[in-house]
């Protein structure tokens, strides 16, 4: 039995998952495989670009050193539901097993509950791109949402700042001219109330 261990683009392992390694530590890893196999086993160390068949079946370019953004049509190769096995798929895309195997669970159930009333055997190409497309606007409205609430807490900060300068003030003005005191205190319950007002509308982004 031989198993083979890829050493991809940015020195990582396709053993499973992407692992990060330095020499000595790849040289420590199949030692201590070695110490859990039967010794009849056989472990090499084979880096990506020698594996011409592998590099071969990729799609696309070359990786960035961060994971590469899913493609077009490697998404749409997560639709052929004769490839069961997530391997298969993975050998074909330059992907790992694992990789395929989460994007599967999550991303083509969504794809088939938006296509639900949609003919995705005749149209795949164009689905495919149209979802993509709704993914990246749902993503950017969720970006524009979040930054909208950034901007608003950060108002309701600096009116609570504020209204709590203008409370002191009433309160010691309430103080300082007794004659004048039922006007400042109706001024200092309407700046309470503000402030009450307020702290409740920062509450639901402290929630959040």
């Amino acid at each position: 039995m031989v198993m083979i261990i890829r050493i991809g683009d940015s020195n990582r392992i396709d053993f499973l998952i992407p692992i990060q390694a330095t020499s000595q530590q790849i040289d420590n890893f199949v030692k201590f495989l070695k110490t859990i196999f039967h010794p009849s086993i056989v472990f090499d160390v084979l880096p990506l670009e020698d594996d011409e068949e592998f590099r071969s079946k990729r799609l696309g370019d070359k990786p960035r050193p961060t994971y590469p953004i899913w493609s077009k049509q490697e998404n749409i190769r997560l639709l052929d539901f004769d490839k069961i096995n997530e391997n298969e798929i993975a050998e074909q895309i330059g992907r790992t097993p694992t990789a395929v195997y989460m994007r599967r669970g999550q991303w083509v159930a969504r794809f088939m509950d938006w296509a639900a009333d949609k003919n995705i055997y005749e149209n795949t190409e164009e689905l495919v791109q149209e979802f993509m497309n709704h993914l990246e606007e749902e993503k950017f409205k969720r970006r524009e949402h979040r930054k909208r609430e950034r901007v608003e807490k950060k108002r309701l900060e600096s009116e609570l700042h504020s209204l709590e300068s203008t409370l002191k003030i009433q309160q010691e003005m309430s103080e300082k001219y007794p004659d004048k005191k039922i006007v400042f205190d109706e001024a200092i319950l309407e700046t309470l109330s503000r402030i009450e007002q307020v702290k409740m509308e920062l509450e639901k982004y402290e929630e959040e």
